[in-house]
């Protein structure tokens, strides 16, 4: 009789290992989830969008933006289409070098939330 309550409590303990493992999976994946593709705050600064801003991104713009960056991003895709140089001085070299950057990483997001082992995650977190 020992033996069979002594098994009982190994798989009790392998489920909950089981469990603990599964809820850190889902936590760790949830943070990217919310952070990369949350569609109530801007892409860029991070504030909250108002319920009239949350439309399908503007067209040849693949990010949900408030006005400012919005315009700012449309600025930024000008300037490297066309390579023009406008009349607001601030917008120089270091700022379209900040912009490449944050549309590298934004790509890099995206990357790793289409990766096979990402996909295997939610997959297995599907499953139970």
């Amino acid at each position: 009789m020992a033996d069979v309550i002594g098994l009982e409590e190994k798989m009790q303990k392998k489920r909950r290992r089981m469990d603990q493992e599964r809820a850190k999976k889902a936590v760790a994946l949830l943070k990217v989830f919310e952070c990369a593709s949350c569609h109530l705050k801007c892409a860029r600064c991070g504030i909250r969008l108002e319920v009239s801003q949350v439309h399908p991104p503007a067209s040849g713009i693949p990010y949900r933006f408030c006005n400012s960056c919005q315009e700012e991003f449309s600025e930024f895709q000008r300037r490297v289409s066309r390579g023009s140089s406008g009349d607001i001085y601030w917008y120089n070299a270091e700022w379209l070098d900040m912009w490449r950057a944050w549309t590298t990483y934004q790509d890099c997001i995206k990357r790793f939330l289409n990766s096979k082992e990402v996909i295997r995650l939610r997959y297995e977190l599907r499953r139970g």
